[in-house]
């Protein structure tokens, strides 16, 4: 008798005497099961190559532009600073540079009584739409 056999009349047995319990141990492995597929599924979806064939040309730089005597942070900002952003944009040798500004703005619709609302404007510069193969919509 091999050792599968075995088990396999054991878990019959089990199941002829506590049906419900063995019926929720099933699911209880059928849901780890499920859940570790999802988990491998998404990390394998988010650990691809975010821009296919530009990757290795695109440049993110990180500035730490503090003047103070201390490092208060570990790690430079995500975003630049201003000085810094166009001093990168004028003096770097580049085919193409593309500068994100992010801007609070402050919106009304025209003849509304409505109090105006601030909301964040994203904006960038023309090279941007050739660099990631963005259709221009508007503008």
């Amino acid at each position: 008798m091999s050792l599968f056999a075995y088990h396999l009349r054991q878990g019959l047995r089990s199941l002829r005497r506590t049906p419900v319990l063995t019926a929720l141990m099933v699911l209880s492995i059928a849901m780890g099961i499920g859940a570790s597929m999802t988990t491998l599924t998404v990390k394998h979806l988010l650990s691809g190559d975010p821009l296919p064939g530009r990757s290795g040309q695109i440049y993110y730089p990180q500035v730490d532009a503090s003047t103070r005597g201390e490092r208060t942070r570990r790690e430079p900002l995500d975003m630049l600073d201003y000085t810094s952003a166009t001093d990168l944009w004028r003096d770097g040798p580049a085919d193409r540079k593309a500068l994100v500004v992010d801007s609070p703005v402050k919106l009304s619709a025209p003849g509304s009584q409505e109090p105006a609302m601030m909301t964040t404007l994203l904006s960038t510069t023309a090279d941007f739409f050739p660099m990631f193969q963005v259709p221009m919509a508007y503008g």
